[in-house]
């Protein structure tokens, strides 16, 4: 304590010469005054409430009674802390944040895969090994792929635009190219180019010589492996292709709407229509229709097996409804099979593998609903739906068989199932955490949630490079932080069906097994709660309530018993709220507008919070992070929502009374969707973010993208 004060004599010196230095008094102090007026006004508010005793019980326990308020008196005002200049960081590798699509599986062994990264560069992803290692084979430059194809582990197909330029922030292209690699995505050929404003294209290959791709309305063929080229035109007027389906190099059938009716109102009357070729497009037959619609805005999907088993799934995007039709003689006759929904969830793709085996995957869109995937045994007769309630969102996929399928899930992570969708891997990108971490030494830590399942939890023993995979934790709610004070010993909160109420579980075996300690009242809790463990026995939990109140929990026994703080709400803003740099020293901070700048604050109870000093504007502060009572560090953006905005990390090893800043390179970025900082002693730190988890080993000097 007597340091503490000792420190804040001292910074109150030193402002008071850099104000005389710098000309920093009258009008300057009124707006510093303003700034922190809310935190000065918590400080002498009401009574806060503390020291109540909570223990494990079945029901939330009761609220904390009021106590009489801290006799500690934050400051008139907090000045500007000291803040030095540090230079540049140094950030090694690139940002791993990318999105995944256009999957295509040759093989148990061989796959690829579209991924786009920050910038919105197309590239290919491969596996020849099952998904075991993965390698990024080519770039694909100013190309934008809209369909791949793989024939085999070395011979592949690509459709994709190019010459496209933003207008009105729509992409539009002016050119289709159909490529060619014979050496597994390392280099590709050009077979083909013509000027298209095509946004879409399905390719399919019987073998690698004889390939149709659809593409902006039109069908094109070649039988000598792209050499040459023929627009296939079925001689149907008015038919506009949506779908194709090549089950043999010369059979093969085309779905799409006819729009040649209209209704009194002058509104147009569609079906979807079926046609046909046994040689190879060289001549057609149109198929009797699989149903009508009064609504413009159809869409379909076709899918053969061989030359008599196929299915048929028309979306009508104004009733919402989609029908599944099959047919067992080539699409002469069509049965209706089932009836689904074609908002959201939204069937994502049609794929059969047998007369009996199929799938159907259901993307969600912007949620927050169920989707999955719909999966049959009996021709599409009857359907059961794999992942509903687990939020899954399913886009492109590739069955192999009835057991086994690759799909992508929200365009973040390649997954596959190969029992039939009982269990799931997640094949890439590599494993690591999206939704918390905690390190317990330079080596060894945990992590929090994958893109694929957010329960799941994670260890390392490398710092991070790689992660492996641990039993889940219990499932019966969300997890939302983890803490672990050694290597075998740690805890999990849980938020339970009750939003009120949050459960502590702890395990003492490394993660393998859980047991439920306490529950905690929390109502209306408006951000993540903030979890560290300083030791086997003492640990602390932060929320934040709404916007009245904030409440810091104390246990000396591992957990087993708590003691709540409430205090006045201080905070504003998201991020990493909550820091504490040891069982009784705790920091937030508060957002005014980035124009002030971020007012950290301080508490040695956790029931009162004291200004303690202004951050540089204009700027926003996103996450805290210490590593013990003297050193500390927080992420800020300088200039937020501007078009040079600028990250920088500021660190303190003096408990804030100074910081020293240092700048990311200009052109780094933050997703800020997931932000957490930890350190574990003086040099070793991880940056967690939306797109990746980084790494520094010099105090934040150098920093690295790991996983790479």
């Amino acid at each position: 304590m007597r340091r503490v004060w000792i420190v804040w004599a001292a910074f109150v010196l030193c402002w008071g010469a850099l104000v005389a230095a710098i000309g920093l008094s009258g009008g300057g102090a009124a707006k510093y005054d303003a700034a922190l007026s809310r935190g000065k006004e918590a400080a002498a508010s009401s009574a806060p409430q503390s020291g109540q005793e909570q223990g494990f019980e079945s029901s939330p326990p009761a609220a904390p009674q009021a106590q009489p308020p801290s006799s500690k008196i934050a400051p008139a005002n907090a000045p500007y802390v000291p803040v030095s200049s540090g230079g540049t960081i140094e950030v090694r590798g690139s940002d791993p944040g990318f999105t995944l699509s256009h999957l295509t599986v040759a093989s148990e062994r061989t796959a690829w895969v579209v991924r786009t990264d920050q910038a919105g560069a197309d590239s290919v992803a491969a596996t020849d090994d099952g998904g075991a290692t993965w390698s990024v084979r080519s770039g694909m430059g100013k190309l934008h792929v809209l369909a791949l194809h793989a024939v085999n582990a070395q011979a592949g197909w690509a459709a994709a635009s190019s010459g496209c330029k933003e207008q009105n922030g729509v992409s539009r292209c002016s050119e289709l190219q159909v490529l060619r690699t014979e050496d597994g995505g390392k280099s590709w050929a050009v077979q083909l180019s013509q000027t298209s404003d095509a946004q879409d294209a399905a390719i399919e290959a019987a073998d690698d010589r004889h390939v149709v791709v659809l593409a902006g309305g039109k069908l094109l063929r070649t039988a000598d492996g792209g050499r040459n080229w023929q627009e296939l035109k079925p001689g149907f007027g008015g038919v506009a292709p949506q779908s194709i389906s090549f089950p043999a190099s010369e059979q093969g059938w085309v779905s799409g709407s006819i729009c040649d009716r209209k209704q009194t109102d002058g509104s147009a009357v569609c079906r979807i229509t079926v046609i046909a070729t046994t040689d190879g497009g060289a001549h057609w037959r149109q198929l009797p229709p699989a149903g009508e619609t009064l609504s413009g805005a159809i869409s379909s999907l076709v899918r053969f097996v061989d030359a008599k088993r196929g299915w048929l799934l028309v979306s009508d995007i104004d009733t919402r409804r989609a029908t599944l039709y099959g047919t067992e003689d080539g699409g002469r006759h069509w049965t209706p099979l089932q009836e689904l929904s074609s908002a959201r969830p939204a069937p994502a793709g049609l794929e059969f593998v047998s007369a009996d085996d199929g799938w159907i995957p259901l993307n969600m869109g912007a949620g927050p609903i169920d989707g999955g995937m719909m999966v049959t045994h009996d021709g599409g007769r009857h359907f059961e739906t794999i992942g509903e309630g687990r939020g899954w969102s399913f886009g492109p996929a590739s069955a192999l068989s009835g057991k086994e399928i690759w799909a992508v899930e929200h365009g973040r992570a390649l997954v596959r199932t190969k029992d039939g969708g009982k269990t799931w891997q997640q094949l890439y990108p590599l494993l690591a955490p999206v939704g918390d971490i905690a390190f317990v030494d330079a080596q060894h830590g945990f992590g929090l949630g994958t893109p694929f399942e957010s329960d799941a939890l994670l260890a390392t023993s490398d710092g991070g490079k790689s992660w492996r995979k641990l039993p889940a934790i219990d499932p019966q709610g969300a997890i939302v932080g983890i803490s672990f004070a050694s290597r075998q010993t740690g805890w999990a909160l849980r938020q339970t069906a009750d939003s009120g109420v949050f459960q502590l579980l702890r395990t003492t075996d490394g993660g393998n097994s859980w047991k439920a300690l306490a529950n905690l009242a929390a109502a209306g809790v408006s951000n993540r709660p903030y979890i560290r463990f300083f030791s086997a026995q003492d640990g602390v939990i932060a929320v934040t309530n709404g916007s009245k109140t904030q409440t810091v929990y104390r246990t000396k026994d591992g957990g087993k018993t708590w003691t709540a703080s409430p205090s006045p709400y201080v905070q504003a803003g998201g991020g990493d709220l909550f820091a504490f740099s040891s069982p009784s020293t705790g920091w937030t901070y508060r957002d005014e507008t980035p124009q002030q700048g971020a007012v950290l604050y301080r508490t040695e109870d956790g029931a009162a919070w004291q200004p303690y000093g202004v951050l540089p504007k204009p700027g926003w502060a996103y996450a805290l992070g210490w590593a013990s009572e003297l050193r500390g560090w927080a992420l800020y953006e300088r200039d937020p929502f501007q078009p040079g905005s600028r990250w920088s990390l500021l660190a303190t090893s003096d408990g804030g009374a100074t910081w020293r800043e240092t700048l990311f390179p200009a052109q780094f970025r933050i997703d800020d969707r997931t932000v957490k900082l930890q350190f574990a002693g003086d040099r070793n730190g991880w940056l967690l973010t939306g797109s990746g988890l980084l790494r520094t080993e010099d105090g934040g000097a150098t920093w690295s993208w790991l996983g790479q």
